[in-house]
Protein backbone atom coordinates (compact mmCIF):
# COMPACT_ATOMS: atom_id res chain seq x y z
CA UNK A 1 0.00 0.00 0.00
CA UNK A 2 2.47 2.35 0.29
CA UNK A 3 6.16 2.93 -1.06
CA UNK A 4 8.81 4.80 -0.07
CA UNK A 5 11.64 7.06 -2.44
CA UNK A 6 13.91 9.76 -1.45
CA UNK A 7 13.94 13.49 -2.19
CA UNK A 8 16.73 16.11 -1.37
CA UNK A 9 18.18 12.56 0.43
CA UNK A 10 15.12 12.20 2.53
CA UNK A 11 12.90 9.21 2.84
CA UNK A 12 9.82 10.63 1.44
CA UNK A 13 6.88 7.93 2.32
CA UNK A 14 3.97 7.99 -0.06
CA UNK A 15 0.46 6.24 -0.01
CA UNK A 16 0.21 4.30 -3.26
CA UNK A 17 -3.68 4.61 -3.49
CA UNK A 18 -4.07 8.48 -2.98
CA UNK A 19 -0.43 9.59 -4.02
CA UNK A 20 -0.33 11.47 -0.46
CA UNK A 21 3.33 12.52 1.00
CA UNK A 22 2.95 10.87 4.57
CA UNK A 23 5.30 11.47 7.63
CA UNK A 24 7.07 8.84 9.22
CA UNK A 25 4.75 8.33 11.90
CA UNK A 26 1.47 8.12 9.23
CA UNK A 27 3.68 5.77 7.28
CA UNK A 28 4.35 3.49 10.51
CA UNK A 29 0.91 3.65 11.97
CA UNK A 30 -0.91 2.77 8.29
CA UNK A 31 1.94 -0.09 7.80
CA UNK A 32 0.88 -1.67 11.02
CA UNK A 33 -2.82 -1.08 10.79
CA UNK A 34 -2.60 -2.73 7.00
CA UNK A 35 -0.07 -5.82 8.35
CA UNK A 36 -1.35 -6.47 11.71
CA UNK A 37 -4.51 -4.42 13.78
CA UNK A 38 -6.92 -4.87 10.22
CA UNK A 39 -6.56 -8.15 9.97
CA UNK A 40 -8.86 -11.36 10.63
CA UNK A 41 -6.25 -13.44 12.81
CA UNK A 42 -5.42 -10.41 15.09
CA UNK A 43 -9.03 -10.61 16.04
CA UNK A 44 -9.28 -14.01 16.35
CA UNK A 45 -5.68 -14.49 18.52
CA UNK A 46 -7.21 -11.57 20.94
CA UNK A 47 -10.26 -13.50 20.98
CA UNK A 48 -8.70 -16.87 21.55
CA UNK A 49 -6.42 -15.59 24.19
CA UNK A 50 -9.51 -13.78 25.88
CA UNK A 51 -11.17 -17.04 26.75
CA UNK A 52 -8.19 -18.79 27.45
CA UNK A 53 -7.61 -16.59 30.21
CA UNK A 54 -11.57 -16.56 31.32
CA UNK A 55 -11.43 -19.92 31.43
CA UNK A 56 -8.16 -20.12 33.37
CA UNK A 57 -10.98 -19.03 36.50
CA UNK A 58 -8.30 -17.52 37.97
CA UNK A 59 -8.47 -13.68 39.09
CA UNK A 60 -4.90 -12.84 39.04
CA UNK A 61 -4.65 -13.83 35.18
CA UNK A 62 -7.97 -12.59 34.07
CA UNK A 63 -6.55 -9.18 36.20
CA UNK A 64 -3.80 -9.04 34.28
CA UNK A 65 -5.31 -9.67 30.80
CA UNK A 66 -7.71 -7.22 31.69
CA UNK A 67 -4.30 -4.52 31.90
CA UNK A 68 -3.02 -5.44 28.94
CA UNK A 69 -5.74 -5.73 26.67
CA UNK A 70 -6.58 -2.07 28.06
CA UNK A 71 -3.18 -1.08 26.99
CA UNK A 72 -3.31 -2.58 23.52
CA UNK A 73 -6.84 -0.81 23.11
CA UNK A 74 -5.10 2.67 24.04
CA UNK A 75 -2.08 1.72 21.55
CA UNK A 76 -4.51 0.52 18.46
CA UNK A 77 -6.41 3.69 19.41
CA UNK A 78 -3.41 6.05 19.18
CA UNK A 79 -2.11 3.94 15.97
CA UNK A 80 -5.91 4.30 13.87
CA UNK A 81 -5.44 8.03 15.22
CA UNK A 82 -2.25 9.14 14.04
CA UNK A 83 -3.49 8.28 10.17
CA UNK A 84 -6.92 9.64 10.94
CA UNK A 85 -5.77 12.45 11.97
CA UNK A 86 -2.90 13.26 9.57
CA UNK A 87 -5.41 12.44 6.64
CA UNK A 88 -8.36 14.43 8.19
CA UNK A 89 -5.64 17.33 7.73
CA UNK A 90 -5.27 16.04 4.22
CA UNK A 91 -8.98 16.10 3.47
CA UNK A 92 -9.37 18.99 5.12
CA UNK A 93 -6.73 21.13 3.00
CA UNK A 94 -8.58 19.95 0.08
CA UNK A 95 -12.20 20.98 1.02
CA UNK A 96 -10.90 24.69 1.26
CA UNK A 97 -9.37 24.18 -2.30
CA UNK A 98 -13.12 23.13 -3.23
CA UNK A 99 -14.94 25.90 -1.04
CA UNK A 100 -12.42 28.46 -2.90
CA UNK A 101 -13.51 27.50 -6.13
CA UNK A 102 -16.71 27.20 -5.58
CA UNK A 103 -16.60 30.61 -4.33
CA UNK A 104 -15.05 32.08 -7.64
CA UNK A 105 -17.13 30.26 -9.71
CA UNK A 106 -20.15 31.70 -7.70
CA UNK A 107 -18.61 35.27 -7.95
CA UNK A 108 -18.31 34.24 -11.92
CA UNK A 109 -21.96 33.14 -12.19
CA UNK A 110 -23.32 36.89 -10.40
CA UNK A 111 -21.13 38.58 -12.48
CA UNK A 112 -22.90 37.18 -15.53
CA UNK A 113 -25.63 38.25 -13.88
CA UNK A 114 -25.41 41.38 -13.74
CA UNK A 115 -23.90 41.30 -17.30
CA UNK A 116 -27.13 39.87 -18.47
CA UNK A 117 -29.27 42.35 -16.87
CA UNK A 118 -27.45 45.12 -18.53
CA UNK A 119 -27.52 43.64 -21.79
CA UNK A 120 -31.57 43.24 -21.16
CA UNK A 121 -31.64 47.26 -20.09
CA UNK A 122 -29.63 48.61 -23.00
CA UNK A 123 -31.62 45.97 -25.74
CA UNK A 124 -34.55 47.59 -24.40
CA UNK A 125 -33.72 51.09 -24.26
CA UNK A 126 -32.65 50.38 -27.89
CA UNK A 127 -35.94 48.67 -29.12
CA UNK A 128 -37.80 51.69 -26.94
CA UNK A 129 -35.65 54.16 -29.04
CA UNK A 130 -36.28 52.54 -32.13
CA UNK A 131 -40.11 51.95 -31.60
CA UNK A 132 -40.40 56.00 -30.73
CA UNK A 133 -38.26 57.12 -33.55
CA UNK A 134 -40.66 55.13 -35.95
CA UNK A 135 -43.28 57.16 -34.77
Amino acid sequence: MINKEKLNGRKVYRDDNTGDVLNFSEYWSWRLQNTVIRRWWFLISFTVITLACISTGSIVIMAWWNVLASWLAIFVESVVGRAMAGQTKRDARILRDIRKIELEDREHHETEDVLEGDLYRMVKEMYSDFKNKQN
